[in-house]
């Protein structure tokens, strides 16, 4: 399935975001839009929640795009130096004003695995691809992916029925306020 982001999002945004995938592909692989954004933007509702999963080394292609800031995205306000949690594979970008209205704040992550040596244990984490990712995920909704990518971007990827779950949700929840 394929979103018009073009009619979807901000100009600014859609801008930023295919820059950003542009990037992504020449130097860390395919980049997604995931978790709270995708929902939100399936159900029509403005959402600041830029969750980015990167389908390979992650951290690396953070680091690099905070050093390399001005020379792809000078029009847009510099990030302050980002917060790498190496364990999890995960990164933060926070910037001193907005990078692009109501947005201060972007999330990346590595495609990964998760496994968990006991119960209530801190997870293992070990380098993935997009299924091991999709998997790991606690929700079918959070699972929903939108790519990045030059080649398809705009495409809805949704492996685990994440789309007829919000389905169901969005009816769940009409029919408790009525």
């Amino acid at each position: 399935m394929q979103v018009d982001l073009q009619n979807k999002l901000s100009p600014a945004l859609y801008s930023f975001l295919e820059k950003l995938g542009r990037l992504s592909k020449q130097r860390a692989g395919a980049a997604y839009l995931v978790g709270g954004f995708v929902r939100d933007l399936v159900l029509g509702i403005k959402s600041l929640d830029l969750d980015i999963m990167l389908e390979q080394e992650g951290m690396g292609f953070v680091s690099y795009i905070y050093e390399h800031w001005q020379e792809h995205f000078a029009e847009y306000s510099a990030p302050k130096k980002p917060i790498i949690f190496k364990h999890y594979r995960t990164a933060k970008l926070n910037f001193e004003s907005e990078l692009i209205p109501g947005i201060s704040l972007l999330e990346f992550a590595s495609a990964r695995r998760e496994f968990y040596l006991t119960s209530g244990a801190k997870p293992e984490v070990e380098d993935g691809d997009l299924d091991s990712d999709i998997k790991r995920r606690d929700f079918s909704i959070n699972a929903i992916m939108l790519s990045l990518s030059p080649d398809s971007f705009g495409d809805l990827i949704d492996k685990v029925s994440g789309l007829e779950d919000l389905k169901k949700a969005k009816w769940y929840l009409e029919k408790l306020i009525e």
